[in-house]
């Protein structure tokens, strides 16, 4: 969990606290630091470590965000988490209908290799890449592709009609 402290970078318990972290991406190593050293009743580790909770999305955008990041926009950070593969942790309705109106905003996140205490899994997160986007020929090839498919759909839709009579 995090203390009340609000400081840039938590103390480190020896000079082999972040061996390992340094192959692993600056976003990931700043989101680590900043739960680490965000204040608990804004962000948090969960109980068991395998999570993380942001208790007060606004607060921790204008606070913290912009300590480690050049923006205070929450919903890029919450981008940046889904291309590092980051899942929103969804609670089921029973849970919802019973909880306490606080926690009903909070923002609960994790990912398999993202866990309290253990940084050097972060090295083995990669953030998603997606193709380029497909050049000018290819899209026109696409579209005509598609455009002889529906062609084709109609002449055959029209050939059977020929040879078949309605039935009365």
């Amino acid at each position: 969990m995090g203390d009340n402290k609000m400081r840039k970078r938590p103390a480190s318990s020896g000079p082999d606290a972040r061996a390992g972290v340094s192959a692993a991406p600056v976003f990931l190593q700043k989101t680590y630091d900043m739960i680490e050293s965000s204040p608990s009743t804004v962000a948090c580790w969960s109980e068991s470590g395998t999570s993380f909770i942001i208790k007060l999305p606004r607060e921790f955008a204008k606070t913290m965000l912009p300590r480690y990041f050049k923006h205070n926009n929450f919903s890029s950070f919450v981008r940046q988490l889904n291309f590092y593969g980051f899942r929103k942790h969804k609670k089921d309705e029973i849970v919802i209908s019973t909880e306490e109106d606080e926690s009903k905003s909070w923002w609960e996140f994790y990912h398999e290799k993202f866990l309290r205490g253990r940084q050097e899994l972060m090295a083995q997160i990669r953030r998603k890449t997606y193709s380029e986007p497909a050049s000018p020929t290819t899209r026109r090839w696409r579209r005509s592709s598609s455009q002889c498919r529906v062609s084709r759909a109609r002449y055959l839709s029209s050939w059977v009609s020929s040879r078949t009579s309605p039935v009365l």
